[in-house]
């Protein structure tokens, strides 16, 4: 991801006649498109803030009511290598059927079944789910355009030793 620029940069470049380089162009659009997701989501949770809302889903609600039916249904207990062996099968669907949305929500459910399975309560998945999501955003990724697309992109982990150690 190339780095944001600053608001004089965006400034400079709204004022210039000298014409934008394509890796300005890029980094200009980078810049709108982050701002974007960063004010729609701030505008989302202070909406729900001011109607009393902290979601307008209720996982930790869903969790509970999936726990009790995969508990019933498939049986108590970790269950991993059943959930995983699962998994894999929605994967080969996915592969298949990539616009499938139903397939993929069949990996969220079987996600969400290992790990109430590992003795989290719903409160704690959520709170991970958060977590994980918010350490995600803050690490630095590769610019998108210049990766494999059927390959993973991995964030950077350069720095990644240095702070397990303080």
């Amino acid at each position: 991801m190339l780095p944001l620029m600053t608001e004089a940069d965006l400034r400079h470049l709204a004022n210039t006649s000298a014409p934008i380089t394509d890796q300005e162009r890029a980094q200009a659009a980078d810049n709108i498109r982050t701002l974007l997701v960063t004010v729609k989501r701030q505008s989302n949770e202070l909406a729900q803030m001011l109607l009393g809302q902290r979601y307008p889903f209720d996982l930790v609600a869903h969790l509970n009511r999936q726990r009790e039916f995969s508990a019933i249904t498939f049986g108590p207990g970790v269950r991993t290598a059943g959930v995983v062996d699962h998994i894999r099968k929605e994967l080969a669907e996915i592969e298949g059927e990539p616009f499938d949305v139903r397939e993929w929500i069949d990996v969220v459910l079987l996600a969400f079944d290992g790990a109430w399975r590992t003795g989290a309560t719903p409160e704690q998945i959520v709170h991970a789910l958060v977590e994980r999501q918010t350490r995600n955003e803050s690490r630095t990724w590769p610019d998108w355009r210049t990766a494999d697309l059927n390959k993973a992109i991995e964030h950077d982990r350069s720095g990644e030793a240095a702070d397990a150690s303080a």
